[in-house]
């Protein structure tokens, strides 16, 4: 059974606070099943039993590490392995490095220089540079406004909609920080990305989130009833009685037959005009 070094220092790295809870259970996932040179050979059935993740769970989770990863189709590549298992820099007369450096020799088809890549990214790093991998150190540009990468025009149209939580004393909105925010919404597969931009302008209560957190806790389900369509009934649906209006009854009276006492055939009006007819002839008798 093989054994791993795991950095401890992960649990307070940008990066790593800021995965989802199954994101960061693929990426330890990844770290225990590659072999030692970094490379996990992409088997999603295989991940899916042994997380006990969904098989979209999975895929998201590996969707948000990409920047943790090379990929030729067939394999991951994990850019800060080697390093963090103390394994670098590599040295061929070292008997354990000659192995990882024939592994790495496998895998030419990544059309990589590996030695640069683990140098570029990692940067002497727990995990990756100062921001983490999904937010490593840069100049900026365009409508970014800081160190990393560009923002989005998807995070972007997000971010115009989404309203945030709603400051009674100050009579404004409060979103928290973009860069944060858009550190997550990196991290997310592209159907979430569409339902928390239809949710973010329902946003704006006093106890909403700001968007970093919003968006880390998903809490765009809490607007799940808006994306659904509505069920369609299934089977035969009992009917809805409302109640008569007056001239639907007296139109239904109109065309009912008239009531009968078991002791006259004759109806009751029947025997009413008859009754009365007879009281009118006995007083014109007198």
């Amino acid at each position: 059974m093989g054994k791993r070094f795991t950095m401890t220092e992960k649990w307070e790295d940008v990066w790593f606070l800021r995965l989802r809870p199954a994101h960061k259970l693929m990426w330890n996932y990844l770290c225990d099943k590659c072999d030692l040179a970094g490379f996990w050979e992409i088997n999603i059935d295989m991940a899916v039993f042994q997380t006990k993740l969904t098989k979209t769970a999975v895929l998201g989770a590996i969707q948000g590490l990409s920047r943790g990863y090379l990929s030729n189709g067939t394999h991951l590549w994990l850019r800060t392995f080697i390093r963090n298992q103390a394994n670098y820099p590599l040295n061929p007369k070292n008997h354990a490095h000659k192995h990882i450096i024939g592994l790495i020799a496998l895998h030419t088809d990544f059309g990589v220089n590996f030695d640069e890549e683990m140098l570029r990214k990692n940067g002497g790093a727990v995990l990756a540079p100062k921001e983490g991998l999904i937010s490593p150190i840069g100049k900026g540009k365009g409508n970014s406004k800081g160190k990393g990468k560009e923002y989005t025009a998807e995070f972007l149209f997000f971010w115009r909609t989404f309203k945030g939580r709603y400051i009674q004393e100050k009579g404004m909105y409060v979103k928290g920080g973009k860069r944060e925010a858009f550190d997550v919404w990196e991290t997310l597969a592209p159907e979430q990305q569409k339902l928390a931009t239809a949710a973010g302008p329902k946003t704006g209560g006093k106890t909403t989130k700001d968007a970093c957190r919003w968006l880390q806790y998903e809490r765009w389900e809490d607007f799940e009833k808006l994306f659904k369509p509505a069920a369609k009934p299934v089977g035969r649906q009992a009917p809805v009685f409302e109640p008569a209006t007056t001239e639907e009854k007296l139109a239904v009276r109109a065309t009912m037959p008239k009531k009968v006492s078991p002791a006259n055939p004759k109806s009751i009006d029947q025997q009413m005009a008859e009754l009365l007819g007879s009281k009118k002839g006995a007083r014109n008798d007198h």
